[in-house]
């Protein structure tokens, strides 16, 4: 008869993180986040050296210029 409609006892294992998650399943979060940014940086790298070939390009670079084109 002593106890109030709606009352929870205190159990200092019963709060929740302020995420509102567990920090284990904050760290896993955090984990799966860090492991999608260095494998969307190593496919950005793959594909850049894929596209490149491993040679320079052969526009858009300085050229000499000789007789006629020097006016």
């Amino acid at each position: 008869k002593g106890e109030v409609a709606g009352s929870i006892p205190a159990s200092p294992t019963s709060a929740p993180h302020r995420s509102g998650q567990p920090p284990g399943d904050l760290m896993h979060g955090l984990r799966r986040a860090s492991l999608a940014v260095v494998l969307a940086g190593v496919a950005g790298v793959v594909l850049r050296l894929r596209g490149t070939e491993g040679r320079p390009t052969n526009s858009g670079h300085w050229r000499e210029l000789s007789g006629d084109e020097m006016r």
